[in-house]
Order: structure tokens, then C-alpha cells, then sequence
């Protein structure tokens, strides 16, 4: 049975990081399927970030995955983050992407679409070409 402090732990969160000309979201938790209205939440606060980040018009927009909980509903939130982002030209790269990340996005057939790099780091110090346009 979950605690009060097991829910608080895997409670989605996004925190906005800018740096020099690059912006980072780092995500944490789960969306949690079984709870909408706090998944649609996370998905809300999540665009209203993605929309404060794209004003400054970055070189590029990193998701960090490395402490969040992958699933459908994470994919699905990063297809609405990539669309966004690519509408203004801004490409998205993936940081930190576990092994269940990969397999999920490869399942719904989106792999493809998300540079991955092992840490925030390198996804910083690549410098990304064309990928706004795709």
C-alpha cells in the first residue's frame, strides 16, 4: 500500500532551467494514468513552461528524463513539447533517457524524432543543425 509520502514522491513535477542560450526541463515522478486530473495538471504545467522557455527563444529545449517515470502518457507529453517547440524553431533533444525511455518511444514509432544524449551536459555541448525542422 502507498504512503501519503510514496504519492508525494512520484508526484509529477517540471523545473525550468536557463542557461546561456539553452533551456532545460527537468521532469520528475509519473503521470499518473489512474489519476487524470493530476496528470492533466502535470501535462498543463508542463506547457506553461515550455511556453515561458520558448519566449527566449533558445538555441535548443532539453528534456531531462532522469528522474521521471516513463510511460505512454510521458510520450505523449513530449510529442506535444516537440510540436510546440519546432513551431518556433526550436529543436528538442532528450538528456538522460532510461533504457524503459527508449523502448517507449521506439514503441509508439517516435524514436526518431528525439536526439537522445546520455546527460544534460553533452546534450548542451552538441550543437544541434536541423533539427527544428523536422
Amino acid at each position: 500500500m502507498a504512503t501519503q509520502s510514496d504519492a508525494a514522491s512520484r508526484s509529477f513535477r517540471i523545473r525550468r532551467h536557463h542557461l546561456e542560450d539553452a533551456v532545460v526541463l527537468s521532469l520528475t515522478g509519473a503521470l499518473n494514468h489512474a489519476a487524470p486530473l493530476a496528470a492533466g495538471a502535470g501535462v498543463e504545467a508542463t506547457m506553461v513552461e515550455v511556453e515561458l522557455a520558448l519566449r527566449r527563444r533558445p538555441r535548443v529545449l532539453v528534456a531531462d528524463l532522469s528522474e521521471v517515470e516513463v510511460s505512454r502518457f510521458l510520450v505523449g507529453l513530449l510529442g506535444l513539447v516537440r510540436r510546440r517547440a519546432v513551431r518556433v524553431g526550436v529543436p528538442v533533444v532528450l538528456a538522460a533517457v532510461p533504457p524503459a525511455g527508449l523502448s517507449a518511444l521506439a514503441l509508439a514509432r517516435v524514436a526518431p524524432l528525439y536526439p537522445t544524449y546520455p546527460d544534460v551536459g553533452s546534450a548542451l555541448t552538441d550543437r544541434p543543425s536541423e533539427l527544428a525542422s523536422g
